[in-house]
């Protein structure tokens, strides 16, 4: 009787005759556009943000999450910002795809009931 460890071994490591050599270079080639595609990705990426403004805002009277969601709706109805804002700093960050006035940031957080003591 053969031990259960050598029948174990025979199938884990097949003979070399099976070694399909297209596979091996069909997989290879996939990698090779994979990260070649990965690499263009990251590219416009880096150009994208390389684009984009940050804003840093101060804001006044943010007592809840309710106050940040109202905030943060507020600045996003704007085309081409996204906000993140913090209700512990009391602040927002704002990512601008195209230059906006910083006159336009306050009169939107105004609006919605709030104040802007500073923009950095």
């Amino acid at each position: 009787m053969i031990p259960p460890v050598i029948l174990l071994f025979h199938k884990v490591f097949k003979s070399p005759a099976k070694f399909d050599k297209k596979a091996c270079y069909d997989k290879e080639e996939k990698k090779r556009v994979a990260l070649t595609k990965s690499k263009k990705k990251k590219a416009e990426e880096t150009t994208m943000f390389e684009k984009r403004i940050k804003k840093h805002l101060i804001i006044d009277g943010m007592l809840c999450r309710h106050c940040v969601a109202s905030v943060t709706e507020a600045l996003e109805s704007l085309d081409g910002v996204t906000a993140k804002v913090n209700l512990k700093k009391q602040s927002a960050t704002v990512t601008l795809t195209h230059p906006i006035a910083d006159d336009t940031l306050i009169k939107v957080v105004t609006d919605a009931g709030f104040g802007v003591t500073n923009i950095a």
